[in-house]
């Protein structure tokens, strides 16, 4: 038996296994990182949140330049017909951008 032991300890000792500390096992490994992997999931929620609210407010702002610039290129009888004075195109394209 003491000759099987001593085999195997130098038949494995020149693969690298002698000096090898024990092994651990995955989780111990893998839990530091989990939690900074969460940092990255809020950060990158954050900055997807951030980026649509960007995104809107972009979107809001064209749409009230666009409204304003339609209503002022029409003529005066035609804003009649539709109810709005001139005075009032950029309060009314802001309140329709904003919804």
């Amino acid at each position: 038996m003491t000759y099987r032991n001593n085999h195997f300890e130098h038949a494995h000792a020149g693969a690298g296994y002698a000096n090898t500390p024990a092994r651990v096992p995955f989780v111990e490994l893998v839990e530091p990182f989990m939690y900074i992997g969460e940092e990255v999931v809020r950060f990158g929620s954050a900055a997807v949140s951030a980026t649509s609210r960007v995104t809107r407010a972009i979107m809001r702002w064209h749409n009230e330049r666009a409204t304003i610039k339609a209503l002022r290129a029409l003529e005066d009888y035609r804003l009649d017909d539709i109810g709005v004075r001139r005075e009032e195109i950029a309060a009314m394209a802001r309140n329709l951008a904003n919804g």
